[in-house]
């Protein structure tokens, strides 16, 4: 079963460990092809961004994500930085083809919530598929032309 992103954002994320409410899901962290998820960028009381590997997801339903401990939240690196900030978050990027050709918007993503994997970049101008996804910036999403 597929799941979106828009739907996954804001969803409650607890500690398998003691149920303990630790936040809330924010964004994706995506791998630099958006071919999937790497982690989750989750918000609550920590000053600084707080990150979970998709391997320490123990559970992924729809009223909560539960992740194995508290422990293994962490800070941003800083080659994540931009992408916990907002700097570079599919949603709302624009798409460009290699070709240099615009196709509007990102409009959603939607994943395996098992696996973490990308099963299609949703646009305004329709799907593309992660092997079509050349890379993902501050900029735009680049994705192959299709000629």
């Amino acid at each position: 079963m597929s799941e979106m992103l828009s739907a996954a954002e804001g969803r409650k994320v607890l500690s398998r460990d003691d149920a303990e409410d630790v936040g809330s899901v924010k964004t994706a962290v995506f791998d630099d092809r958006v071919q999937r998820i790497v982690s989750l960028h989750v918000s609550g009381r920590r000053r600084h961004a707080a990150l979970v590997e998709w391997a320490d997801i123990a559970g992924f339903g729809p009223d909560a994500v539960v992740i194995a401990s508290v422990d293994r939240l962490r800070e941003a690196h800083d080659d994540e930085s931009d992408a916990v900030r907002g700097k570079i978050d599919p949603p709302g990027a624009r798409i460009l083809d290699d070709a240099g050709d615009q196709h509007g918007v990102v409009r959603d993503i939607r994943f395996d919530p098992d696996s973490g994997h990308v099963e299609a970049i949703v646009g305004d101008g329709g799907e593309w598929q992660p092997h079509e996804v050349c890379a993902l910036g501050s900029f735009a999403l680049v994705v192959r032309h299709r000629g």
